[in-house]
């Protein structure tokens, strides 16, 4: 009965808080389609210096090679079976609307045939102009030096969020497995995170791999988005049940030690993803950071 009545407590704040939480990629729904092409592509990038516990080494693909409205990309079969790509026009929030509604025209590329379904993210690549977005939301401009600045410095550990794209209307909960990876025009960082507006238990529904860099000219953001799995983790949020060698998340939210109980949780589940081999996600990290390292951006 008690364990009943705290799912149902449980439920009806995640309600309250409108989770999932909403994350708006386009305001707009007409879409360009962009026409794909065949294109052979060298991979000579390899990626900087990593700061993850399990280096991700430097992967020559095999796979799809595709231009989708100037960005260039090989598919990995371990990855995805082929790619689609649209053109998302501008949106505009105006000065009275949330900045996570404004948006450049961009370049948003959803991967098809991907090892997961039924995440809560999609598997895509989005790339966004620079300057325009800055245009749009000012405070934008801060952010960019400040990826600038991580690109540059590459620190091992973040106290607080590392810049994503899009704009989000939630908070970054942790950072996992960190990575420098260089692409064919640029670099980035790539992590493991979620996304909530509550303490969220680390699980298999909202888990994603990001990658987030820029050109070498600043002039293009490039934000890649990939849902992944372990094995130890939780379905999902709200199911709490506990695979072989995982972690219990805290369920008791009435309990006064409850954000303590958290807080210790997180620092675990940080430790165990940290010191996972990246072969043991699904799918692997070395999968996706060889399609990063395939990634060539033009106009």
């Amino acid at each position: 009965m008690k364990k009943w009545m705290i799912l149902v407590f449980v439920a009806i704040l995640l309600v309250a808080c409108n989770l999932p939480f909403s994350i708006t990629f386009n305001a707009n729904p007409t879409a360009t389609p962009v026409e794909a092409t065949a294109q052979v592509i060298v991979v000579t990038a390899t990626p900087e210096a990593t700061v993850a516990p399990q280096p991700l080494p430097t992967l020559t693909p095999e796979g799809n090679a595709r231009n989708l409205g100037g960005v260039y990309m090989v598919i990995p079969p371990c990855l995805a079976a082929d790619a689609n790509g649209v053109i998302i026009p501008e949106s505009n929030a105006g000065d009275d609307g949330p900045v996570f509604m404004a948006n450049p025209e961009y370049r948003k590329i959803t991967l098809t045939g991907y090892p997961l379904a039924g995440t809560f993210w999609e598997p895509l690549v989005q790339v966004y102009p620079v300057q325009r977005f800055v245009e749009l939301v000012p405070n934008l401009s801060n952010t960019v030096a400040e990826m600038q600045s991580i690109l540059a410095n590459q620190p091992a550990s973040f106290e607080n969020s590392i810049p994503l794209l899009p704009i989000a209307n939630a908070a970054q909960v942790f950072r996992a497995q960190i990575s420098y990876i260089n692409f064919q025009n640029g670099k980035g960082i790539g992590f493991l995170t979620e996304y909530a507006q509550y303490y969220a238990p680390v699980n298999n529904h909202d888990l994603f791999y990001t990658f987030q860099g820029l050109t070498s000219d600043s002039k293009y953001w490039v934000s890649v988005i990939l849902p992944v799995n372990a094995a130890y983790l939780q379905p999902t949020y709200n199911d709490f049940t506990v695979p072989a060698d995982g972690i219990p998340v805290p369920q008791d939210i009435n309990s006064p030690s409850f954000s303590t109980d958290m807080e210790a949780y997180y620092v675990a589940m940080l430790q165990k993803l940290n010191s996972t081999s990246p072969d043991a996600f699904l799918p692997t990290l070395n999968c996706m950071a060889s399609f990063i390292q395939t990634l060539n951006v033009g106009d």
